[in-house]
């Protein structure tokens, strides 16, 4: 029941988004470029190799060619010095880079740098196209040229190789003008068939020579060896020129705009069907695309409206404009599947694929370029049209809405470990724009992300409910002077920061462990010091109390040379105190009895005990010094009679004395020997000295002294 309700919520805001969305502008200008001079043509290629479509235009009399890229920002501009009358882009080398070629007096070939070659012919070239007329599987520059002013001169169509820069084949139409051009593989055998229009040339009383729009033409169709395959007779001109399958028997059909009617031919030029009763004026434009998915193209044609015809020649549906149309095309705007088709006007029109209006450009002169093509690769095609001096680029507002809402979506995964409430925030937008675009998986996905991040935001407040904590506590110690803590405290704190990826508060975590750090290190030094000067001072007590302060105090901060310097004058002291530290065994057992204190219990006893017990104390004392002294002067009587003999007499005894650097590790246990006898009449052999003691002659923790040292 629950995932149901979700369903219809989901789907009740679907629905909700499109009518308020209903009212927004299908499309929005993207750029704009503009050109020193009015444009004489306008087409797309990957001329970088980027993967993406440049714009190509020509400037017509300030004779540069233009490349644009799909950002709008100039690529490269080149002049010709001539007025241009067409660029084409042509992969003639065929390394996936359009090269560029130009038409004007001659042809001018431009690298995709912008590097250029010339081919020279005999009249202006006006119109380009590219197909493979020699069989080497590589694109050959197809090129019409004519005189203008000439009712008499020849015009041609050629073929040149763009890799060799030499002439294929020329073809000489007689003094008609080769208006119109289109190559494509009309009978499938893989080879690319020439097709020409023609419009016939006359004298009249204002000109020496003119074209004739409504007099008897023809359209021509050569193969890839210039031989005239069939010729078609028009009733007018042969304006416009398209190839497309619009019977869906798998071969391409010619539709021809003409003055005043619309035909299809065949691959083999036969007639399939004409239009003149609809259309009774120019048709400036003529396309195909197939509107309705059935594999069949429809035709589109642009005269006084846009019209679309089916297979057979029906007229499905007319789209009104506001004055003449010049060009026409079709494309997947909103990328549902379905193609748009687009009209130049005075405005830009967009109608639906069943003549729906859906949008229409602020009015201009002329549109009399049209192009829909997907320039950046995203799936969603643009509009690029030409007008006067203006380049546009349109892009539906969907697409806009879809690359925000991506964004937004790519935005949250990445901020959702360190800050979910910011990641909600972007999930929420991305499902509303997904909801306004219909898609309602990606709604699903957005809703479980954002209940996924919900949870984890919860979390993550106690978190840093506990790092804050942490971090006013490590201030107040701070206050106090209890730096180890304070440290300690904020370290804690600055771990729990990081998990949040709060760089703010992680770096007033550092402030405090760094001050604490310096402050611990000056107390530390001080402790060292102090231990040192206690050690030569005798005070061996105090001295070990600095010492272990030191050592923890470097320990603590990560001094380990210091630390263990710290360690080696705790271990020494250690020993000449005779006290356990760190490692040593101490006892575990149960706890022992108190001894009584001594004053309670003399108060317990009777005077009398009291001072027979003092008398027996000093009696003993005096008993202990007595035989004290008559050793002494048995052992001096011993060694007068060993002299006079010349006895060697050695008297050993353990000796225990700090070393005089207290940093230094102090070395086992000596044995210090005194005797009477010469160093050279002792019958051992003394190892090296190692400097035990500063006024005896020691080897190896063996020292000889020819005096007898007093007992301390």
């Amino acid at each position: 029941m629950k995932h149901h309700l979700i369903a219809i919520m989901l789907l009740a805001s679907v629905l909700a988004s499109h009518v308020s969305a209903a009212d927004e502008e299908y499309m929005g200008l993207e750029w704009n470029y503009s050109v020193k001079e009015v444009l004489s043509e306008l087409s797309v290629a990957d001329v970088t190799g980027d993967e993406k479509l440049e714009v190509i235009a020509s400037g017509s009399s300030d004779g540069s060619a233009y490349v644009i890229g799909s950002d709008g920002e100039l690529i490269w501009r080149k002049e010709v010095f001539s007025y241009i009358n067409t660029v084409y882009p042509v992969d003639i080398d065929g390394d996936g880079k359009h090269e560029v070629i130009a038409g004007h007096s001659d042809m001018t070939v431009f690298d995709n740098e912008g590097k250029g070659w010339k081919y020279r012919t005999s009249n202006a070239v006006h119109n380009i196209r590219s197909g493979d007329m020699n069989g080497n599987g590589r694109q050959d520059i197809i090129a019409v040229s004519y005189d203008k002013s000439s009712c008499s001169k020849s015009n041609f169509i050629y073929a040149v190789n763009g890799l060799g820069k030499e002439e294929i084949w020329k073809y000489s139409v007689g003094n008609s003008e080769p208006y119109s051009l289109e190559v494509a593989d009309l009978d499938g055998d893989g080879s690319d068939e020439v097709i020409v229009g023609l419009i016939y040339k006359v004298k009249s009383s204002y000109k020496p020579c003119e074209r004739s729009y409504s007099h008897e033409s023809a359209v021509l169709v050569l193969n890839n060896e210039k031989r005239l395959i069939w010729q078609f007779e028009t009733i007018g001109a042969a304006i416009s020129l398209a190839a497309g399958d619009v019977t869906g028997d798998g071969r391409k059909e010619v539709i021809v705009g003409s003055y005043p009617t619309l035909y299809v031919l065949d691959a083999d030029g036969g007639l399939i069907w004409k239009k003149s009763d609809v259309i009774n004026t120019y048709v400036e434009d003529v396309a195909v695309a197939d509107l309705d998915g059935d594999n069949r193209s429809e035709v589109i044609a642009a005269s006084n409206e846009v019209y679309v015809f089916d297979q057979e020649g029906d007229l499905l549906w007319k789209g009104m404009t506001d004055s003449r149309v010049y060009s026409v095309a079709a494309g997947d705007l909103d990328n549902d599947g379905v193609p748009e088709v687009i009209a130049g006007s005075a405005s830009i029109y967009v109608f639906d694929a069943k003549g729906t209006p859906l949008w229409r450009s602020d009015s201009h002169t002329s549109y009399g370029f049209i192009e829909s093509v997907d320039l950046d690769g995203q799936g969603y095609d643009e509009i690029v049209a030409g007008s006067v001096k203006d380049i546009f680029v349109f892009r539906t507002q969907d697409y806009a809405k879809k690359i925000r809402a991506d964004s937004l979506y790519e935005q949250a995964m990445l901020l959702g470990g360190s800050n979910p409430e910011l990641a909600v925030e972007k999930l929420e937008e991305a499902k509303q724009l997904y909801s306004q675009l219909g898609l309602i998986d990606r709604v699903s996905e957005c809703i479980n992300q954002i209940t996924r991040f919900s949870d984890t935001t919860g979390r993550l407040a106690d978190l840093r409910v506990e790092a804050e904590e942490a971090l006013n506590m490590s201030r107040e110690l701070l206050r106090k002077g209890d730096y180890m803590n304070a440290s300690k405290q904020a370290q804690t704190a600055r771990y729990k920061f990081s998990s949040l990826n709060d760089e703010s508060y992680v770096d007033q975590c550092d402030m405090i462990i760094s001050e604490t750090h310096d402050v611990i290190a000056y107390n530390a030094s001080q402790e060292l010091i102090l231990a040192n000067i206690s050690y030569h001072d005798g005070e061996y007590n105090l001295s070990l109390a600095h010492a272990l302060n030191a050592e923890r105090y470097y320990s603590f901060i990560g001094e380990e040379e210091y630390a263990e310097k710290a360690g080696v004058l705790v271990s020494n002291l250690s020993e000449i105190l005779g006290i356990k530290h760190e490692n040593d065994t101490s006892y575990n057992g149960p706890e022992l009895p108190k001894l009584p204190d001594l004053a309670s219990v003399l108060e317990g006893l009777n005077p009398v005990y009291v001072i027979l017990l003092l008398i027996a104390v000093v009696l003993m004392a005096i008993v202990f010094a007595v035989g004290v002294y008559v050793w002494k002067m048995k052992g001096r009587q011993t060694l007068k009679m060993d002299h006079l003999h010349k006895v060697s007499y050695t008297q050993e005894e353990d000796v225990r004395m700090p070393p005089e650097n207290p940093l230094r590790r102090r070395p086992a246990p000596a044995r210090r020997y005194t005797t009477t006898a010469e160093e050279e009449e002792l019958k051992v052999k003394l190892p090296p000295n190692k400097g035990v003691f500063k006024s005896s002659v020691c080897r190896g923790g063996v020292c000889l002294k020819m005096t007898r040292l007093a007992r301390k």
